[in-house]
Parts: structure tokens; sequence; C-alpha cells
């Protein structure tokens, strides 16, 4: 069951990376030349990695219960790193 959500997830990430795209016309290029990444691209990008860390998450809770079904209670999970600060005079963007 948790592989069947591992792939959904991942299966949704990867319709999202494709509205982004990598080609001539899409919001990838359209950031190239502007300099700048709109709203709706920054919450795809978030969409993504939100989906492939749960993905994550869902395998190694799998994986573990499969090695060692004495963890079956406990948390596993993966960690986000820290956040870095910013550069003096810059704020953290999303």
């Amino acid at each position: 069951m948790r592989f069947d959500m591992a792939r959904a997830l991942v299966f949704r990430a990867k319709e999202r990376a494709e509205w982004i795209g990598d080609d001539h016309g899409d919001p990838y290029e359209e950031a190239l030349n502007s300099g700048k990444i709109s709203v709706e691209m920054r919450l795809a990008l978030k969409e993504i990695l939100d989906h492939l860390r749960s993905a994550l998450d869902y395998v190694a809770r799998e994986v573990c219960e499969r090695v060692s079904p004495s963890t079956s209670n406990a948390l596993i999970y993966f960690e986000a790193p820290p956040r870095r600060p910013a550069p003096e005079g810059r704020v953290n963007a999303v």
C-alpha cells in the first residue's frame, strides 16, 4: 500500500514538472528570460518537492517495517535540513 502511494506521488510530481517544461514557450523559459520566477511556478516547485519528499517517507517507512518489524511504532521520516540564513540584506524567499 505504501509503495502504491509513493508511486502515485512520484507520478503527480512528474505531471507537475511537465507543466514547468524545459522547452520554448513554457514557464521555465519565461523565468529564464525574465529573471523572475512567478508565484505559480514557485507553487509548482513546492508541490513537486512536497510530493517527492512524501514518497520518500512512504518508502522509508515500508522498508523499515519489512526489515525490522519492531520499528512499527517508531517515527520514520526524512528530516528537512535546517534553513540557512539569508545573505545579509536579503530575505529568505519561498
